[in-house]
């Protein structure tokens, strides 16, 4: 099955494990970007009303680039695998983060964040 599997993906000898951590790292940050989306949205629909999805998106213009521009200077100063590595603590640090606030307040902000945080996460 295995040798199958490579002669499908047309893999060379050798690429089997670069290949399976690719899939892992992809399952790993896919999977939280949809329900990161799912319930930001859920929630600020929920909150606020569809007139004031506007203000994400210029908020997220504005961020977006701020943390792309802090996280490829990062990225320079590590090697390739510290930088991935510290992607992921970054993106679980920011939505535990992100849960513990929704879960203690019932303030609108978080809502609000959490929605642009969607963008930042998806641009690292």
């Amino acid at each position: 099955m295995k040798h199958r599997l490579s002669q499908f993906l047309n893999l060379e000898p050798g690429e089997e494990k670069l290949v399976g951590c690719a899939l892992l790292q992809s399952v790993f940050i896919g999977l939280p970007r949809l329900f990161t989306l799912t319930v930001a949205s859920a929630l600020f629909l929920e909150r606020f009303s569809a007139s004031n999805l506007p203000y994400v998106y210029i908020a997220g213009s504005v961020i977006v680039p701020l943390v792309g521009f802090l996280h490829l200077n990062i990225g320079k100063r590590l090697s390739f695998q510290q930088h991935q590595t510290g992607t992921f603590l970054a993106l679980a640090v920011f939505s535990l983060a992100f849960l513990a606030i929704l879960l203690l307040s019932d303030a609108s902000w978080p809502i609000f964040l959490l929605l642009v945080w969607y963008d930042v996460e998806w641009s690292m």
